[in-house]
This record gives structure tokens, sequence and C-alpha cells, in this order.
């Protein structure tokens, strides 16, 4: 897809969000995204099973390990 005279092409971030049931993606990710599913079907549950894993880590390490600053370094995208 060109869009304002650049090529587009899938991004990482977008599909993940796309598979999450994000609205932050386009076409292009959505289409990969879709291919992807065709090849591995479990890869949205997968990409759901890692979120739900890292929010049980993160509540794990604040409440029982006592951690009180959490520097997020990730892709932007807001996701679910």
């Amino acid at each position: 897809m060109i869009s304002n005279g650049w090529p587009r092409r899938p991004n990482v971030s977008r599909v993940y969000d796309y598979l999450l049931g994000g609205k932050d993606n386009y076409e292009d990710d959505r289409c990969f995204a879709e291919h992807l599913l065709a090849v591995v079907p479990d890869a949205q549950a997968a990409a759901r099973a890692n979120r739900h894993f890292l929010a049980r880590a993160l509540r794990f390490a604040v409440a029982e390990v006592g951690v009180r600053q959490v520097i997020d370094i990730g892709t932007g995208l807001p996701a679910m």
C-alpha cells in the first residue's frame, strides 16, 4: 500500500496490536496477520497469552517481590 508516497510494510508491533484486537494498525498489517493466522492458527492465542503473562509477571514483581518502579520500553502502541 502507498500512503503519502511512501510504501507501507507490515510492522511487527502493529501486527501484534491487530492480533490483540487493537485499532492501531493498517491494512497491510491486518493482511499480514491474516496470512500468519492461516499458517499459524494459534498465533492470536499466543499473542494474548503473552500479554496475560506479562501482566501476571508485573503484578507478581510489584506485589510479591517489592518492585517499586517499572520502566516500560515497549512499542508505544496502545493495545486492548
